[in-house]
């Protein structure tokens, strides 16, 4: 985060000298930081939260979000800045399943890039909403829920960011002046939200080994408790577990593993348990059975 005053002073002396073409340089620079950033984190939240802060520092937009879209269809705002507590609790249960929206179009890739207000990559920007929503036709729009404008945002701009299996979610951009979002700094972000979507892919495979390996290790450690050298009395037979406490064998094997016990007697303990009855006249000891 040190470096992102120079980057932003840099940035104003592109802009200066190359008012035409500042954009390239800004790519660049953008680029490269925001890899930078991207693979320095290991863990989702830290990662969203550092973009969060750092685009909206770089672009002076009021407020910027990332939603992430989970197994059920929703889009709720993982991290975000700026946004009103009411805006965030209103607009954050989006599902792709049940809304139609912007947002929706966005993360379901369901965009028309022959439409002004959209990019070849999918993203949707606008730079005053009051006047988009006055002169563009329901057909072109199609169904919006105008949450943005209402609230008082004029220029939106709403990112896919896509990684191993499709769109994973969107970064939001809102700022209530206009002309906040150029199309030349929406091109610069979809460049940020694709190294964004290449560090999320990597961090849920991270999280899926680690998962998998403490799945390996508990199921090893149950192995290792049945199969290592256990305590047992040699007189009661009872077994000694980690903490001390002495317990019958079928409650200690029950315990640590996924047998389970049916009681009968053998034919030796049926002989000495029954040898009044049976012993003395000779007859055999009674069939031991299975409770």
């Amino acid at each position: 985060r040190n470096g992102l005053p120079a980057l932003r002073r840099r940035i104003a002396q592109l802009q200066s000298m190359q008012p035409k073409t500042w954009h390239t340089g800004e790519a660049f620079l953008l680029s490269h930081y925001f890899l930078e950033v991207a693979n320095r984190h290991t863990r989702m939240l830290p990662l969203l939260n550092e973009f969060v802060k750092d685009i909206r520092e770089v672009t002076g937009c009021q407020a910027v979000g990332v939603r992430i879209r989970d197994t059920d269809g929703n889009i709720p705002y993982t991290a975000y800045e700026g946004f009103t507590k009411e805006f965030y609790e209103k607009e954050s249960p989006l599902s792709i399943k049940s809304d139609n929206c912007m947002c929706i179009n966005v993360v379901k890739g369901t965009t028309a890039p022959n439409l002004r207000f959209y990019t070849e990559y999918g993203s949707f920007y606008i730079n005053g909403t009051t006047h988009f929503l006055s002169t563009v036709s329901d057909e072109e729009k199609g169904q919006t829920r105008n949450e943005c404008n209402r609230v008082g945002y004029e220029s939106v701009a709403l990112i896919p960011i896509r990684g191993e299996g499709g769109i994973l979610g969107l970064v939001h951009i809102a700022d209530p002046e206009e002309n906040m979002v150029p199309v030349e700094l929406v091109t610069v972000l979809e460049n940020v939200a694709m190294h964004l979507g290449a560090a999320l892919s990597r961090i849920w495979a991270q999280e899926e080994r680690e998962k998998l390996i403490l799945e390996l290790r508990d199921a090893l450690d149950k192995i290792r408790t049945l199969r290592g050298l256990i305590p047992i009395c040699a007189s009661c037979k009872k077994i000694r577990d980690d903490d001390g406490y002495w317990h019958q064998v079928e409650v200690y094997l029950c315990d640590h593993s996924e047998a389970e016990f049916s009681h009968g007697i053998c034919p030796e303990c049926a002989e000495k348990l029954y040898s009044d009855a049976f012993g003395k006249e000779g007859g055999n000891p009674p069939n031991p059975g299975m409770d």
